[in-house]
């Protein structure tokens, strides 16, 4: 029975005369099906308040007035006296607050500012790794599929294997394939102009069926059009791609396109929203997965050894996925035992589907948990500042609540009276927190970083995000609101009036409060301090180039079906031209841009060394143009660059980097040394003829690792980079400039970068930047919130010990020795929170070494400067009160109360 179906039931014992006396046949019926429809939460609560409002709209006037009737002379329940004794707890809660506007609006403000920040980060997380997708029916029975050898869980399949895969394992779950592929789309009207990248995927014929999708438009693949080789001139588009680049016309179906020079047929459009299997990147079209024959070179769909395939699946029913795993291992090794040299070491594993792709969700996890961590912290610090505010508000009313004890009142009826004070706080200030968690979503919806392909960001909060928030709210409002309500209430009237000037219990739960903000801003400051430090210490990493005033053109030419020589005749073309264009100085090219967040690597071997030391190793390598180092400003400390010599059929050459040198040969000259590129056994003899300076090749503050440079002339690429060394005065007309050269060359090209080199390598910044931004901005207000809690507390001992502070200056104490006594409980706070805020900090931090660049987590210039701005905030603080005590008059406080 789902929840649903018992959730009715209990409705038809509360309305079963109402229901009968005003529900149609019709409607009953409505009811019964809403209610099997309704397996979670929000089907449930839409259909009870479908049957409510049902009966209070077709009741007529003469019912309603004898269920009032009825409800209001039925007799007195323990439930009812409750209702009324928490009807009269709000209201005298909401006239109190009504009469303390100031303390209402920065006590609500507060909840708001540190529910929003946890809301906000946990919408994100909802959106990119929970939310269900459009158009994506039943997710919870779809998996994932991988290739699990040598360290890497998250490997593709080779099309072979998968058929077998999806065949033999079809009584266990419905397999389809799909592999990612960028586009550039063209033709029938649309112009060259309008030829851009599109994310596109190319898929099995029972993708979209594993899915559960529809079309909106036509139909989606067959099984002939989708895995047969040679029949791949079919394409569905997506919904964006059909609204923006055919205007949603209608009449699509049909109208040929061009994409990456090939002709392609419409048959058919995705539902608005639908974005397939990832949520990421916004896809706008889908192909037979055999296109990946015709656009990429070298993707064989014979060869078992080539892995290009990732999987979605659905279960069968009555499958679950242990059973689905243990089913597709027997299927594994069977397929290890006859492929050995292939398949040995290989394992398939099955995981519950996400809308983030299985390898980026750990890293995606681990990222919002730490800006989760920093957003709680900011709601720690604003609940401990709202209960401090509280705390001394209840001070403010010993009177009142000693008197109601005093007459007669129950302890625990004051309790929950000032408890329910504290919800209604907590709750206002979390519908606010609500709203700046919406903005906030719709601010990160729009963004866009520099890549090439929109991202398909919903972060919009969910139900499951506003059961989250609620639960926060009422969570801490009920933590944070009780302590004050059992401290305010702890006192009778007789020791209220007798009052001495030792501090009281309220004081020291006050202290405790402030000690605790400080200690969170401390941990927050210091995080902000280590990120943005990090960041300037990334600035300051020598990458060993010069990426100011470079611009950088990404193309690939593998998509377009280019062969080498079309490939080497475009490359030339376009250098030449870029060369000639005003304000260029020099023009290189590179396949794999540094700095991109992006690698390829390879092994070497030196050959004729002891057997000891004949091994392969890593290295990372990249194949250049001759003008590239300097185009790049890459200092050669040994040797020469490449140059027109180095060309096919002449010897092949590298350029080893400074590590590999030293590390290879040692106190030795490597230039003339021979290198086996691509290892001992099958790799290939080349001569080293010269050196490079280190520097940073996949991101800033990497350690040091081999680099391998080879000619282009020696190794044609498809895909190549071309950067350019401009001057300052063009920098804001190349983007502009090269797309228009590109396509003067070959219409069809879409480009994958078209951006400065410093905006490029700002991507591999971002995360860094995000957490030091928010932070930053969290930490500054922890810093706030702790120095209102500050003064408070101090302001609320000066006026707790007017009469000791009049009978010391009586007695002769100076107002100086009046003025330390304040500054001095204040400032031992601070350090205790300080001490607590610094010693967390140490255990933390080392686990950021990924955001810090090299710096190390225990920066002793952060953690001074952070000292020191605590030491000084809280100074000032704390000086306000303790010179407001000094000019306390002594018998004007000897005269108190």
């Amino acid at each position: 029975m789902t929840l649903g179906e018992r959730c009715y039931r209990r409705l038809l014992g509360l309305y079963s005369s109402e229901l009968r006396e005003t529900a149609s046949a019709e409607m009953i019926a409505t009811y019964r099906s809403m209610a099997r429809r309704a397996t979670g939460p929000a089907g449930t609560v839409a259909m009870w308040l479908r049957i409510s409002l049902d009966l209070l709209m077709t009741a007529p006037a003469d019912r309603l007035e004898a269920w009032r009737r009825r409800r209001h002379s039925a007799p007195v329940t323990a439930r009812g006296r409750l209702m009324e004794t928490l009807r009269q707890d709000l209201s005298y809660a909401s006239r109190l607050l009504r009469k303390s506007p100031v303390f209402t609006v920065v006590a609500t403000l507060t909840v708001a500012i540190g529910v929003g920040a946890t809301t906000t980060v946990f919408s994100v997380t909802n959106g990119l790794l929970f939310r269900q997708l459009p158009g994506v029916e039943r997710p919870g029975e779809l998996v994932t599929a991988h290739r699990a050898s040598d360290g890497d869980r998250f490997g593709a399949f080779s099309w072979m294997n998968f058929m077998e895969y999806r065949a033999e394992g079809a009584e266990l779950m419905d397999l389809a394939g799909v592999s990612s592929l960028p586009i550039g789309m063209g033709g029938d009207g649309l112009g060259d102009e309008h030829v851009k990248p599109v994310f596109a995927f190319t898929v099995t014929h029972n993708y979209f069926r594993v899915l559960g999708a529809e079309p909106m438009l036509g139909r989606f693949f067959t099984e002939a059009e989708a895995e047969t080789v040679g029949e791949t001139s079919v394409v569905v588009l997506g919904h964006d791609t059909w609204t923006e680049r055919f205007g949603a016309d209608p009449s699509v179906l049909g109208r040929t396109v061009r994409i990456n020079r090939h002709q392609f047929t419409v048959i058919g459009v995705t539902r608005e929203g639908f974005n397939g299997h990832s949520g990421a990147i916004v896809t706008g079209a889908y192909l037979p997965i055999t296109s990946k024959e015709v656009f990429e070179n070298g993707r064989r769909m014979t060869e078992r050894g080539a892995t290009w395939m990732e999987t979605v699946g659905r279960l069968q029913p009555d499958v679950s996925l242990k059973q689905a795993q243990a089913g597709m291992t027997v299927i594994n090794d069977r397929l290890v035992q006859e492929y050995p040299d292939l398949l040995e070491g290989q394992n398939v594993l099955l995981l519950r589907y996400g809308p983030i792709f299985a390898a980026a969700a750990g890293p995606i996890r681990i990222f919002m948990s730490l800006l989760f961590v920093v957003a709680a912290i900011v709601l720690m610090i604003g609940s401990i500042n709202v209960a401090g505010m509280l705390l001394a508000r209840a001070t403010q009313r010993a009177r009142e609540i000693g008197v109601r004890l005093a007459l007669g009142a129950k302890r625990s009826r004051l309790v929950r009276q000032l408890l329910t004070e504290s919800m209604v706080l907590f709750l206002a200030g979390g519908l606010g927190g609500l709203f700046l968690s919406y903005g906030a979503a719709s601010v990160i919806n729009r963004y866009q970083p520099p890549i090439p392909l929109p991202l398909a960001l919903d972060v919009t909060p969910d139900l499951r995000v506003l059961l989250l928030a609620l639960a926060m709210t009422v969570g801490t409002g009920f933590l944070f609101g009780l302590a004050p309500a059992l401290q305010g209430t702890r006192r009778s009237l007789r020791s209220v009036i007798g009052d001495g000037a030792q501090p009281s219990p309220r004081s020291r739960l006050r202290s405790a409060f402030v000690v605790t903000q400080i200690a969170g801003s401390a941990l927050l400051l210091v995080g902000a301090g280590l990120f943005s430090r990090g960041l300037q210490q990334a600035h300051l990493i020598d990458p060993g180039l010069n990426p100011e005033n470079v611009h950088v053109v990404g193309i690939s030419l593998s998509r377009q079906h280019f062969t080498d020589p079309e490939a080497a005749e475009f490359y030339r073309t376009l250098v030449d031209r870029t060369r000639a264009h005003p304000g260029v100085r020099s023009v290189g090219l590179i396949d794999n841009l540094p700095l991109s967040m992006g690698n390829q690597t390879t092994t070497f071997a030196i050959p004729g060394r002891v057997e000891s030391d004949d091994e392969d190793h890593p290295t990372d390598f990249a194949v250049v143009s001759a003008s590239y180092f300097e185009t790049m400003e890459i200092v050669l400390v040994g040797g020469r660059p490449f140059d027109d010599s180095d060309r096919q059929g002449s010897p092949e050459v590298v350029v080893v980097n400074e590590e590999l040198a030293e590390r290879m040969w040692p106190g030795e000259d490597p230039i003339g040394r021979a290198l086996m590129f691509g290892g001992a056994e099958n790799g290939t003899r080349t001569t080293v003829i010269g050196v490079a300076r280190d520097g940073s090749y996949r991101m800033l503050g990497e350690d040091q690792r081999f680099m391998v440079y080879r000619p282009q002339a020696q190794a044609q690429r498809l895909d190549m980079t071309m950067v350019t060394r401009i001057e300052p005065g063009v920098a804001d007309i190349m983007a502009r400039d090269m797309a228009g050269m590109v396509r003067q060359i070959e219409s069809d090209l879409p480009l994958d970068w078209n951006a400065p080199m410093m905006e490029i390598m700002g991507i591999s910044l971002l995360p860094s930047r995000i957490v030091s931004g928010v932070a930053t901005a969290f930490g500054g207000v922890g810093l706030l919130l702790a120095t209102l809690g500050l003064y408070g507390i101090l302001s609320q001992m000066v006026t707790q010990r007017t009469r000791e502070i009049g009978v010391r200056m009586a007695l002769g104490a100076g107002r100086e020795s009046v003025r330390r006594l304040f500054l001095g409980h204040g400032l031992r706070l601070t350090a205790i929170g300080l001490a607590l805020g610094f010693a967390t900090a140490f255990g933390v931090t080392r686990f950021l070494g990924f955001f810090l660049y090299g710096l190390s987590p225990t920066d002793p210039i952060t953690f001074g400067a952070i000292a020191l701005l605590l030491g000084a905030t809280a100074l000032t603080a704390c000086y306000v009160p303790a010179r407001r005590a000094t000019r306390t008059e002594p018998m004007e406080a000897l005269r108190h109360e």
